[in-house]
């Protein structure tokens, strides 16, 4: 199958719009719909239901998203392999949560390249549950995250532990004005969600939710507010006045593993990688 046609899929999902997909990937409107139409007749189904200024997926079309994006997760990763240089003798396909590479993977993989130049590097994000699926399918050789699930297919390493703490842009708030003017709660895994409940049983329901601390971060500082953030974020800023801690709230403590699949033949190298982990 034409890779291209995947692509085409991808993004016209992605933006839920002929036009502007046509715009992204350089074509005309009429080209990605040839494009979409040539993989419906490949397929024998409908991927998208077209209604005026509304475009989804079809039950078929959402069935089939995650294998088109496995195909040309592959064949990117296939095209970087097979031009490596003699002396890069292994490409690692990794991939983390977004936050964990603002606190600790790209630090990570600087080092990697410095030490081992012979290690190629595909890096990207992903959401907890894609990382497992696409270590599960073998599109990853490593995933970063809190939360491992548990499988007999794949091996664990924990690597260190994720002070959060509570800071706000306002100084000497209670823990209960911090709570209620401006919180913003993030999403740092389920047994976060369970420690703040324990800790804060009494705390009303924020009504901003983010799924990554860098969002809220960057929403507290133009706008003010308070939320848990990574300790080794939140030095600089409250050096500088521009965070403070919230005086008598705990810290709360998450776990960065590394997960991949036991079977993957490229064993020694990811274990060669993880040694480099601070």
């Amino acid at each position: 199958m034409d890779i291209e046609l995947l692509r085409t899929f991808l993004e016209v999902n992605r933006t839920r719009h002929f036009g502007k997909a046509a715009d992204n990937l350089y074509l005309t409107q009429s080209a990605v719909s040839a494009r979409v139409k040539q993989l419906e007749d490949a397929l024998g189904v409908t991927i998208f239901e077209r209604q005026r200024n509304n475009i989804r997926l079809t039950a078929a079309g959402q069935r089939f998203i995650s294998h088109a994006e496995t195909i040309v997760g592959t064949w990117q990763r296939a095209r970087q392999e097979a031009g490596l240089e003699d002396k890069q003798a292994v490409l690692l396909s990794v991939s983390g949560l977004s936050d964990l590479w603002e606190t600790d993977l790209l630090d990570w993989l600087i080092t990697v390249k410095k030490q081992s130049p012979d290690i190629a590097i595909h890096a990207s994000t992903a959401s907890a549950t894609a990382l497992t699926q696409q270590i599960l399918n073998g599109m990853l050789d490593i995933a970063f995250l809190f939360e491992p699930q548990s499988s007999t297919e794949l091996s664990y390493r924990f690597l260190k532990r994720m002070n959060l703490q509570m800071v706000s842009t306002d100084k000497d708030l209670s823990i209960r004005d911090a709570l209620t003017e401006n919180y913003v709660m993030i999403d740092w895994g389920t047994a976060y969600a369970v420690n703040h409940s324990k800790f804060f049983p009494d705390a009303p329901t924020s009504s901003i939710f983010m799924s990554h601390g860098s969002l809220a971060l960057s929403y507290i500082l133009k706008n003010g507010g308070t939320a848990y953030l990574p300790e080794n974020w939140c030095h600089k800023l409250m050096k500088s006045k521009k965070l403070y801690p919230v005086a008598g709230t705990p810290v709360i403590e998450r776990e960065i593993h590394a997960v991949w699949r036991t079977d993957n033949p490229k064993n020694p190298t990811i274990q060669q990688s993880l040694e480099y982990f601070g």
